[in-house]
């Protein structure tokens, strides 16, 4: 790959969202990222572990992976009803409304050495979901037919990097460290936010005390633990909301809210707007046939009477 350096002298190139796809992997499968791509992997839902280059990457809740290609990676450890995102980007020539890397490396001095490199892997913690919010913005410009479209994707794309590349600044230097408690805290959260949890739940599910979690759990992740599980089931309503047709009542009962004024209120409360305005926000294109999700094999529903953890 083209050195990209500002005062490198070389011709511009500008990142572009090259694929977007979310998929079931069975686990235990070959992958190959290209020559050339820059790909983000991160776990939908349940968790799996990405191994590449000798190293294994657990890939759970925030956690997350960044690969350059050529590279050879395998998915192991895979949970039940594990729904994998992937995320390519590719340098182009030319730049994009007098916006491309050169300029982006002004602002994040970091950026060449997330991009230079080939045949790498790294995973970072994005517990403050600027990437994930990044990544929602590159999946709803993608399907836009706006005359800015390719605009928007570029300048969301150089975001997503810029932020990825904060965060693996941040993983190196060991300021977000992540221990075995949360890291299980967190597995339990997302694999079983459907469901009716609380924190003692959660805390048991760590191998700690629910009063020595209320204290970790914010520190490592910048959330207290009811919050998370909040933010986590509007975040997972938003992608049913932009992937599927599915109705509000449906899209709560899978996001794991049982009450569907409640859901209203949650939805409007985190995003400024009610589920149905948010959907209509986006152009949805993908049918019921298109869906990678199976939602056939889902969890009891609650009780009326029983709790939400918040």
């Amino acid at each position: 790959m083209e050195r990209i350096h500002g005062n490198a002298g070389v011709s511009a190139v500008h990142p572009a969202l090259s694929s977007f796809s979310t998929s079931i992997h069975p686990g235990d499968q070959p992958c190959q990222c290209a020559a050339g791509t820059m790909r983000m992997l991160y776990a939908v839902n349940g968790g799996c572990s990405l191994y590449a280059s000798g190293r294994k990457f657990p890939l759970i809740g925030p956690r997350m992976a960044f690969l350059t290609g050529p590279l050879s990676y395998q998915l192991t450890e895979v949970s039940p009803g594990l729904t994998l995102s992937s995320v390519d980007l590719v340098l182009k020539p030319g730049e994009c409304f007098h916006w491309g890397c050169r300029e982006m490396e002004n602002a994040y001095q970091q950026l060449s050495s997330l991009i230079l490199p080939s045949g790498r892997c790294e995973a970072f913690c994005d517990s403050g979901a600027t990437v994930t919010a990044a990544l929602q913005n590159l999946l709803s410009f993608s399907v836009s037919d706006s005359p800015q479209r390719e605009a928007q994707l570029t300048l969301a794309a150089c975001f997503l990097l810029a932020a990825t590349a904060a965060l693996l600044r941040e993983e190196s230097s060991g300021l977000r460290p992540c221990t075995k408690p949360v890291r299980a805290a967190l597995a339990y959260i997302h694999e079983n936010y459907m469901r009716n949890i609380t924190t003692r739940d959660v805390a048991a599910a760590a191998g700690v005390h629910v009063g020595h979690l209320h204290r970790i759990f914010p520190a490592e992740t910048g959330q207290r633990i009811g919050e998370y599980l909040t933010n986590l089931r509007v975040d997972k309503a938003k992608s049913l909301l932009m992937r599927t047709d599915l109705p509000s009542s449906r899209v709560a009962a899978l996001s794991g809210v049982n009450s569907l004024p409640y859901f209203s209120r949650l939805f409007k409360q985190k995003t400024g707007m009610t589920p149905l305005e948010f959907r209509r926000s986006y152009a949805v294109t993908k049918t019921r046939g298109d869906m990678a999700t199976n939602y056939n094999d889902l969890p009891p529903k609650r009780g009326e009477g029983e709790s939400l953890i918040l």
